[in-house]
């Protein structure tokens, strides 16, 4: 993520982010729940393969109103997580898309 994506997420999710960074609600408004999904993607560490049980712990780390099989699902839909085809493994697929490209998805 680039500085410019960071200050306009920021800027976009302020009363959707605690002081730790998390998310604690997804917002109403679709363009900002793209935004609240592209910062938690920004935020999973790159190189790792997790099972399901892994994956929501280290989601559940990255947000606080407690469903991530929503961001889960969500992220697997717009191409930012892989899922093998038995559902038993997740892998970040890299390179990430700019903020721009991944709200272009959702079009």
């Amino acid at each position: 993520m680039t500085e410019n994506e960071r200050l306009t997420i920021q800027r976009e999710l302020k009363a959707f982010l605690d002081d730790e960074g998390r998310v604690t609600a997804l917002p109403a408004k679709h363009k900002r729940q793209l935004m609240a999904y592209y910062w938690i993607a920004t935020a999973l560490p790159e190189g790792c393969v997790w099972n399901e049980r892994e994956l929501n712990g280290v989601l559940n780390g990255l947000h606080t109103f407690g469903d991530p099989a929503v961001i889960r699902r969500t992220l697997v839909d717009f191409g930012v997580l892989e899922r093998d085809p038995y559902g038993t493994r997740y892998t970040l697929i890299l390179p990430l898309p700019t903020l721009t490209d991944f709200l272009a998805r959702s079009i």
